[in-house]
């Protein structure tokens, strides 16, 4: 009697235990399968935004011709910059947060540094051809841990960027990614570590304070601007 109860016992605590590996399993198997659908959808819709950008860029890219256009093309290209520096922070954010396909995060992340590279392009162009008193910046950055000042510098543009508003562009770049435009960049400029900043074709090369940064951005200006 007491054996067969001790059988009994181990049959129950081990249909336990197979129910309860059998629910995790499950479980893992779902969130796996929901990990998996929310990264592609997330992946199809940075495809149609960068998609979105590439038209725009095209058809902005067909008004220089015409200087009436200039105010136009300012206000579309600071919109534009804006989002794409919104979608590619969202990307980064997204990735870093779940287990994912590298190989589609590398694709996305290089689809916006292309793209904001051909718009740092766009406002060479519309520079050149348009009277506007615009300064830009190229921010080398780097997500690894040996840039400890990258954060700090990141904000402190941002906070420029505020101030200075459509006065200001800033496009920032991965130092090391592999990315052919991004060496031939850093090889024009002499760019070898980061943050490092092109203004208005100058390299500023490591850390800037912010105080600094202010007087070297309003030394570029032609006319007065407020936030100097």
């Amino acid at each position: 009697m007491v054996r067969k109860l001790s059988e009994s016992k181990y049959i129950v605590a081990f249909t336990i235990t197979f129910l309860f590996f059998l629910t995790g399993l499950l479980i893992g198997v779902t969130m796996s399968n929901y990990r998996v659908q929310s990264l592609e959808t997330f992946s199809e819709l940075q495809r149609l935004e960068y998609d979105s950008l590439q038209l725009q860029y095209q058809y902005l890219s067909s008004l220089i011709m015409e200087e009436e256009n200039c105010p136009a093309l300012m206000s579309a290209l600071e919109v534009n910059l804006a989002n794409l520096e919104k979608a590619r922070m969202k990307l980064e954010g997204y990735i870093s947060r779940v287990e994912s396909d590298k190989d589609q995060y590398m694709v996305l992340k290089r689809d916006y540094t292309l793209a904001e590279i051909r718009y740092w392009f766009l406002l060479n162009e519309v520079k050149g051809k348009c009277d506007i008193d615009v300064v830009s910046i190229i921010y080398f950055y780097s997500i690894d841990s040996t840039c400890k000042s990258c954060d700090t510098q990141g904000l402190i543009l941002n906070e420029l960027k505020d101030e200075f508003k459509d006065k200001l562009l800033i496009f920032a770049l991965d130092l090391n990614f592999d990315e052919a435009m991004i060496k031939i960049l850093k090889e024009s400029y002499g760019v070898k570590i980061a943050p490092s900043l092109i203004i208005d074709g100058s390299l500023v090369e490591g850390f800037i304070k912010r105080d600094d940064l202010l007087n070297k951005l309003c030394e570029n200006y032609e006319k007065e601007v407020d936030a100097c």
